[in-house]
């Protein structure tokens, strides 16, 4: 059967602070600049997985329970929550590079190795990261 890719995408605003405690004040406003304050973003998230199409059912995975997962996993703990105050992220600057690569460690989790193939997080309409493992 032929290898395809699926992807879904789905929404969650969070508030977040970027800030470092290891370094100064100066040094924070000189890396971070304005996102040392608390703010927030609608972010957008796309989920792709990759595999062989089912004989009998003719897909890779139902795109409902793909859905349903990817809310479990990372939208229940994220949406309308301060990124600094997620204990999962305890300790780690809410960046949308660490975000997406935390978000592909959970789901890769939930998926299996090799299933999952890209997450592309969308901090705003024209910034994003992706990860691909």
């Amino acid at each position: 059967m032929p290898m395809v890719r699926i992807c879904k995408t789905v929404e969650f605003s969070a508030a977040h602070r970027l800030y470092q405690p290891t370094m100064s004040p100066q040094e924070n406003d000189r890396c971070y600049g304005k996102c040392t304050v608390d703010h927030g973003h609608n972010y957008r998230l796309v989920v792709c997985l990759e595999g062989e199409v089912d004989k009998q059912s003719g897909m890779l995975l139902n795109l409902s329970q793909v859905k349903e997962t990817v809310q479990h996993v990372i939208v229940d703990k994220l949406d309308h929550q301060h990124l600094n105050q997620v204990p999962e992220l305890a300790g780690v600057v809410p960046t949308v590079e660490n975000l997406v690569v935390w978000i592909w460690e959970e789901l890769e989790k939930r998926f299996g190795q090799g299933l999952l193939k890209e997450v592309i997080l969308y901090e705003t309409d024209y910034t994003y990261a992706s990860y691909s493992g």
